[in-house]
């Protein structure tokens, strides 16, 4: 009698003895290898779920998070950007991007935190409507790193002056962002766009 080379499996002359014992031994040791194989792939599956998990769950917090985008949809003198729905410990920085367009390209309006009465972040110009050259965008970057009790802090671009600044408020009582053409010298169209992304 002979054996195969990998799993010593019986192979039987002409001239053998076939027995029971022999075809049990045979199955034995097929069961077994069988059985390691498939732990071993599962094991390979295992890991490779583990891998994606992982991906996924630190692709979840790397790279920009669309937020919001949209545009007024209406004409003022004014407007708001809501913040109430933010839940600042999940984010390390917040973009807020305004692109303005309105009845006049000289009228200064003026962006505030918290209200028409907030303390002043900036001012600037809006765009002419229907401009796609030049447009003039207001950017205004915020970092709560994680911390809701840490005071407002960040910079704005796109205005008159861009500036860093920080706040006395805490994250926690931010409700709004405030954009107003100064005494109502001017209207904000409909096209104004609004965007809020941010990264964790």
């Amino acid at each position: 009698m002979t054996y195969t080379t990998n799993y010593q499996l019986n192979q039987w002359a002409k001239s053998d003895r076939i027995m029971m014992t022999d075809f049990n031994a045979d199955n034995q040791k097929l069961d077994a290898a069988l059985k390691a194989n498939a732990d071993a792939v599962a094991a390979v599956e295992a890991k490779a779920d583990q891998a994606i998990s992982s991906y996924q769950y630190l692709y979840g917090y790397a790279g920009p998070h669309m937020l919001d985008a949209k545009n007024i949809g209406f004409t003022s003198a004014s407007f708001t950007v809501s913040l109430s729905d933010i839940n600042w410990n999940d984010w390390h920085e917040l973009h807020l991007c305004i692109t303005p367009f309105g009845s006049s390209t000289t009228a200064p309006f003026t962006l505030r935190w918290n209200g028409a009465s907030g303390e002043a972040l900036g001012t600037g110009t809006a765009n002419a409507d229907g401009s796609i050259t030049n447009v003039k965008m207001l950017h205004v970057v915020l970092y709560p790193m994680g911390h809701t009790e840490a005071n407002v802090c960040g910079m704005i671009l796109g205005t008159d002056a861009p500036k860093l600044f920080t706040l006395a408020s805490e994250w926690s009582g931010a409700s709004m962002l405030h954009v107003r053409f100064d005494n109502g010298a001017a209207s904000f169209l409909p096209a104004t766009r609004i965007v809020i992304w941010g990264k964790k």
